[in-house]
């Protein structure tokens, strides 16, 4: 079962807590910066490099711990991870669909990434992601919850947005329907093609979630998680 809102044992739910003014900030602020995105097609390619960026960084480090034996918290991560963590949920290559679109190659964001070519708070942020996964695997958990399952709110903003104001996709020429043009450039928030499969995804991964991380940490693990849930804001969304 999901947890409730008011179980205070749930992970998920601590995390929630915690960056709860954060989560209230973003709201107000996505609203406004949506109307720039729908006009202008390099706000949106931005967030598209930057995001491909990250989740790249995420899943790459994700990746090695499902294949790593190195010591027990890696292990103890990677057996958590089998629980809950789908092949649906990866954002990489979608992000990397979107971005074909727009005729950006992806090879040259990663060098960029390699040489430390990146805006100093991006390379700020993916250093330390790569610090932070490296000396306490489990604080990969915060991502796993923050990241993923924001996409499924922010997602159906985002598409909602697009069905209503195609905006600057009217300056692309192309032979596809409205439709499918908008489901070309936003495969970073798609999890399945139908909806209804794509809450029940949503949900098992929730549900999962809680019950590898509920017992299977201890608290300062916990507590290194949702320190690291309020650095990922920091880093993002202020």
């Amino acid at each position: 079962m999901i947890p409730s809102p008011t179980d205070t044992e749930a992970l998920a739910n601590r995390i929630n807590l915690h960056t709860r003014d954060a989560h209230n900030k973003i709201d107000t602020r996505l609203s406004i910066k949506m109307a720039f995105v729908m006009r202008h097609d390099f706000i949106y390619i931005d967030i598209l490099k930057t995001f491909y960026l990250i989740f790249q960084t995420i899943e790459s480090n994700i990746d090695s711990i499902l294949i790593s034996n190195d010591d027990l918290q890696s292990q103890r991560t990677r057996d958590i991870l089998n629980q809950f963590f789908v092949n649906e949920f990866r954002r990489t290559d979608k992000i990397n669909q979107d971005l074909s679109f727009f005729k950006i190659d992806t090879t040259t964001l990663l060098q960029d990434k390699i040489d430390g070519n990146l805006p100093p708070r991006l390379n700020e942020f993916i250093q330390y992601i790569e610090y932070n996964v490296k000396r306490d695997p489990v604080t990969i958990l915060a991502y796993c919850h923050v990241l993923y399952l924001a996409l499924f709110a922010g997602g159906k903003i985002f598409k909602s947005s697009f069905m209503r104001n195609i905006g600057f996709l009217n300056n692309y020429k192309t032979e596809l329907s409205q439709r499918d043009l908008i489901m070309n450039v936003t495969n970073f928030f798609q999890f399945d093609d139908h909806p209804q499969q794509e809450l029940k995804l949503k949900l098992k991964y929730k549900e999962n979630y809680d019950l590898a991380t509920r017992n299977n940490l201890t608290e300062q693990e916990k507590l290194m998680i949702i320190q690291s849930s309020r650095d990922i804001f920091r880093y993002i969304y202020n």
